[in-house]
């Protein structure tokens, strides 16, 4: 899209009915698809920036969403300087939970995977160098489960 760097990292629902692909900016952003009809459900680049203000990374390192609620939620995570972890109620371009994970000052680029449990709708894993973190999440926040 106009206004950006180039795609960081991308995702399909497991119902193959969404894509979300994220690309570098001023601050990073996603915008989310409906493949079958093959247009925009809703973008961070169109008008919803308000809570980009809550981070400073300009990409996110890894997406997924939700198996259980898709329809509402994508989990994110920033990159260098901040390295949050966000979970987004995406079809209101809202943050509903937000943590750093803790990571400073990588070697080359870091490569991440974030993932819901697909047994347990709110809990989360993030994956990386050196890193594995595991996470329950509530109404306005992350708590780390174990590590």
């Amino acid at each position: 899209m106009d206004g950006t760097e180039g795609i960081t990292c991308i995702n399909v629902s497991a119902s193959k009915k969404f894509l979300v692909i994220c690309e570098k900016a001023a601050r990073a952003v996603w915008t989310v698809y409906e493949i079958q009809h093959q247009k925009v459900r809703r973008s961070l680049l169109k008008g919803d920036q308000e809570a980009t203000a809550f981070y400073q990374s300009k990409e996110f390192l890894a997406v997924s969403f939700s198996a259980k609620n898709e329809k509402h939620h994508l989990l994110t995570l920033t990159g260098d300087p901040d390295y949050q972890l966000i979970l987004w109620k995406w079809d209101a371009s809202k943050i509903q939970a937000m943590t750093s994970i803790g990571f400073s000052n990588p070697q080359g680029i870091p490569s991440f995977q974030v993932s819901f449990n697909p047994f347990d709708p709110n809990a989360v894993v993030v994956t990386g160098p050196s890193t594995y973190k595991y996470y329950k999440y509530g109404e306005t926040d992350f708590t780390v489960d174990h590590s």
